[in-house]
């Protein structure tokens, strides 16, 4: 059981009444978003707490991933980020970056609009009931490169961290993330290629996943995501 002040805190923090402020704060929302794991005993007992808690929190108040989990439209990952992409009836092609929703007040998310250029705050449940997610491969192409040059002007990285790649990558497909070996943690030396991108690998360099134990590439490929051929 939380102190009370600690739960007083998580609950603000959960809620976005208020921005996580410390180091701390700041990587256990990241928990919270699916982009890292749990990495102390503290950080472990909040999460608990949250996740004990859930069936008493407001629809407008759970975490963005309990919303956009329903929402029609394609998940799609481009330089290791997750994006959702979909049709909206009333200002067209729209794209939701999962990374990019700090500091958005609770009940709202923040979209990227197409035919604006720019990202625009709706109300979630009244935006989930005007999504399709018919979007086309050349309209993916279309939005995710808009998307990208709206990234460069904001000073917004292209490409996400390799943890925050992987945890995107086995979310996608539905995989259960145990987190990243440190690179200091490698003690046999390893070369390999990325069976999904054909980079290559190297773990004196890399990271190597806890489950599979697999090193770990730039598009979050690991061996968890491989499927293997029936004989």
């Amino acid at each position: 059981m939380l102190p009370i002040d600690e739960a007083d805190r998580l609950q603000a923090l959960t809620t976005g009444e208020q921005p996580p402020e410390t180091g701390f704060e700041k990587h256990f929302m990241r928990v919270l978003s699916g982009e890292a794991m749990p990495c102390s005993a503290k950080e472990l007992e909040w999460y608990e707490f949250w996740r004990l808690n859930q069936s008493k929190t407001p629809e407008t108040h759970k975490p963005y991933d309990d919303l956009v989990n329903t929402m029609p439209a394609r998940k799609v990952l481009s330089n290791g980020w997750m994006f959702l992409l979909a049709r909206h009836s009333q200002v067209g092609l729209i794209l939701l970056d999962k990374a990019h929703q700090d500091e958005c007040p609770a009940g709202l998310l923040r979209a990227f609009v197409l035919a604006r250029l720019g990202t625009t705050k709706f109300e979630r449940e009244e935006f989930k009931k005007h999504l399709s997610s018919s979007v086309s491969d050349n309209e993916f192409v279309d939005l995710v490169t808009a998307y990208n040059e709206f990234k460069k002007k904001q000073g917004l990285p292209l490409k996400a961290s390799p943890d925050v790649a992987h945890a995107n990558f086995l979310l996608k497909r539905g995989l259960p993330n145990f987190g990243v070996r440190p690179r200091e943690g490698a003690k046999v030396h390893r070369v390999s290629m990325c069976w999904n991108c054909k980079e290559e690998l190297d773990n004196n360099v890399d990271i190597e996943c806890n489950n599979c134990g697999w090193i770990i590439c730039i598009c979050g490929a690991c061996g968890c995501g491989r499927e293997t051929k029936k004989h």
